[in-house]
């Protein structure tokens, strides 16, 4: 299965230092992107839970998802 056809969802949203995301798909790179579309933060997912930290990230918006698939907006609150 491709990335861009698996499906998922992470929670919580807004989220503080910890999201987990839930992911059917093969194991994939990661991507997290700021408001310029910036690269901010990459991690390998694998199928399953997954808790991913964002503490390192401030407060605002960004889009999270598999670096070649679709992107779920993601928002940071301190």
């Amino acid at each position: 299965m491709e990335a861009f056809e698996a499906s998922w969802s992470l929670m919580p949203n807004p989220a503080r230092d910890e999201i987990t995301i839930d992911w059917n798909g093969e194991a994939t790179e990661w991507v997290v992107l700021d408001a310029t579309g910036r690269e901010v933060q990459r991690t390998r997912i694998f199928a399953g839970m997954t808790r991913l930290d964002v503490s390192g990230l401030a407060a605002g918006t960004y889009l999270i998802g598999p670096a070649d698939g679709m992107k779920q907006q993601l928002q940071i609150v301190r």
